[in-house]
């Protein structure tokens, strides 16, 4: 947004690479700074004029929970020890009052222990720009002599005043959209383990239904299995083959059930596919047989269109059953009751409409 780090030769920089540096600078671009890591370490202002060129430079960010400078970007200069400073109370104070380039060869009494503290962890640096947003100090921005040894002007220094308050913005967006994004994400993953807990809590109401429909396959399965086991002796080769075979048969079918619970209580994110409604429809309203209330419950499906729709086929599903579920709720004699699910297609959309027989939302309950 604001400032583009090239770094052509990152082993010159012991900074270039580490985890803070890209903290501090991810997604960031722009055409107003560059930071060179060539052989005679320069700082250019891109446009060529003012602030061109300087004998090195470095960029010192403000940890909040320490209230140290850590120099994240440096150029030019061999930084020994730890590469930080403190940032007083006092010093945060005056950076945010002037908001100005300051000197740090002659600086202002305010700001005398700071350019020390600078002077000594970068030494060779003159100039330095606080990076101030909101009333908030971000950082530092500091540079050595130009490379024609002049000093600096008065124009030079307001430049370079300009550049450490655009790049402030910069890093104060950059984080803003950063912290969005996370922020984001948590919400999304709460929202995906609210659903996966729906889910479960639907799967434990269905447990009976499901019981019920893994009963029969394993009865037959254990019924003829017994049959072979114990009469062997006494069956044809044709019998025990037709016996193996429902085995087969109802163990597949016993597969298929356990899949489809399974398939149902997965977790799959928010990946949206384009996928044939009246599918999708078929699908829940063939897992509304583990549901002990809806068996009893007659439900017709009316197909008058086949549209292909992009959507997320787990959220959908489980927004069916819940809409199935609820209506079935609202009968009062469920032996009775009819659930129509009509698939149809508008312009640009597909429809699914639930329509029941039940007892309806109270108009006081709509109101």
């Amino acid at each position: 947004l604001i400032a583009t780090y090239e770094c052509k030769e990152p082993a010159s920089n012991p900074f270039a690479d580490s985890a803070k540096a890209k903290d501090c600078y991810a997604g960031i671009r722009c055409p107003i700074l560059v930071i060179h890591g060539s052989d005679d370490a320069v700082i250019s202002h891109s446009r060529g004029a003012g602030l061109a060129r300087a004998t090195r430079g470095a960029l010192l960010m403000l940890d909040p929970e320490t209230s140290r400078l850590e120099v994240c970007v440096a150029r030019g200069v061999q930084v020994e020890g730890e590469a930080n400073l403190p940032l007083s109370e006092a010093d945060s104070t005056e950076l945010v009052r002037s908001g100005t380039a300051f000197s740090l060869e002659e600086p202002i009494e305010a700001l005398r222990a700071l350019a020390a503290e600078v002077g000594r962890l970068l030494p060779g640096m003159v100039v330095a720009a606080p990076l101030v947003v909101r009333e908030q100090v971000l950082g530092i921005i500091a540079v050595g002599p130009k490379l024609t040894r002049q000093s600096y002007s008065e124009g030079e220094r307001e430049l370079f005043s300009m550049l450490g308050m655009m790049l402030a913005s910069g890093i104060y967006s950059h984080r803003l959209i950063q912290g969005l994004q996370e922020a984001n994400q948590a919400l999304r993953d709460t929202q995906e383990q609210l659903i996966r807990a729906e889910k479960l809590a639907t799967i434990g109401q269905l447990a009976a239904g499901i019981a019920h429909e893994v009963k029969n396959p394993l009865t037959s399965i254990l019924g003829f299995a017994g049959t072979i086991q114990s009469a062997a002796a006494t069956l044809s080769p044709g019998e025990i083959r037709e016996y193996a075979g429902i085995v087969v048969d109802e163990s597949r079918r016993l597969q298929s059930i356990i899949d489809e619970v399974r398939q149902y209580s997965k977790p799959k994110g928010y990946m949206m596919e384009p996928a044939p409604l009246a599918e999708v429809v078929d699908e829940i309203v063939s897992f509304t047989r583990f549901d002990m209330l809806l068996r009893q419950v007659e439900i017709r499906r009316e197909y008058y269109d086949h549209p292909l729709v992009r959507l997320n086929r787990d959220k959908i599903k489980q927004v069916l059953l819940n809409l199935l579920r609820n209506a079935a709720q609202a009968m009062r004699d469920p032996h009775r009751g009819l659930i129509r699910v009509a698939v149809e297609e508008e312009t640009g959309f597909g429809v699914v409409r639930v329509i029941d027989n039940g007892s309806g939302i109270p108009p006081e309950t709509l109101a």
